[in-house]
């Protein structure tokens, strides 16, 4: 599955250098420990109102790393890209994940899943209006396409980014700069779509005013280069940025 691929990338990259830091920070061992769970904590009462696309293996790897440590598994010399950390610490505390129904509900209501389902569903209704809302700014109207080139630079909130169903990414809020120019995100998110694994485009709502400079639009404004301009997109009132010619 892409999602649990995508899962394992993140988790081997930020949440493998999260706990390098966590080994290489000089604290004692207990300290690691409550700080690590620390981390696991906040990350579960911001999980109630954001996003964690991008920011669970943050809190994740710590976790991960240090359980595995404590079961002196030696098991980094052994990491490789698609390692998924889950299994490698189950295997290391020879725990087996159980099949029995009625088991099953036993363990579930010792986790509280009855408030975790609730607070799930209630998550899934959010998501769900979000994801009407994107379809709306970046889908039904008009639009300002911003092709990217390989020096595109951008900064961006790793707790607020979310997974497009049509696919690609919305960043809540973004700054890009490029060679078109400065582009800032302050609200409504930006569409960073990506092709053979690199950012291919930016999307966001057309402008107001073509000829505004700064241009702005909902939740936007762009300080466009010198030597840039916009043309026509492929949809009646849309632009993409493009070079203004000789």
């Amino acid at each position: 599955m892409a999602g649990a691929g995508e899962e394992i990338a993140l988790e081997m990259n930020e949440g493998m250098a999260e706990y390098t830091g966590f080994r290489a920070g000089g604290l004692p061992g207990w300290a690691q420990r409550a700080r690590a769970a620390f981390q696991l904590d906040e990350h579960d009462a911001r999980a109630r109102g954001e996003s964690v696309v991008r920011s669970f293996a943050y809190a994740s790897g710590p976790a991960y790393g240090l359980l595995l440590d404590d079961a002196g598994a030696g098991w980094r010399a052994g990491l490789g890209a698609e390692t998924e950390l889950g299994a490698l610490l189950a295997g290391a505390y020879g725990v087996t994940p159980g099949t029995d129904a009625e088991e099953l509900e036993i363990r579930a209501e010792t986790y509280g899943y009855a408030s975790l389902r609730e607070e799930e569903e209630r998550r899934a209704a959010n998501r769900l209006a979000r994801q009407a809302e994107y379809r709306r700014r970046f889908l039904d109207g008009p639009v300002l396409v911003l092709p990217a080139t390989p020096e595109i630079r951008y900064g961006f909130d790793p707790n607020r980014i979310e997974g497009f169903d049509e696919g690609g990414t919305i960043y809540a809020t973004l700054n890009a700069r490029d060679a078109w120019g400065t582009l800032a995100v302050s609200e409504g998110g930006a569409w960073m779509i990506r092709e053979d694994g690199r950012v291919a485009r930016l999307v966001v709502p057309a402008p107001q005013d073509r000829d505004a400079r700064p241009l702005e639009g909902e939740g936007w404004t762009l300080e466009l280069a010198e030597g840039w301009a916009l043309e026509p997109g492929e949809r009646p009132g849309s632009w993409i940025v493009a070079p203004s010619g000789p």
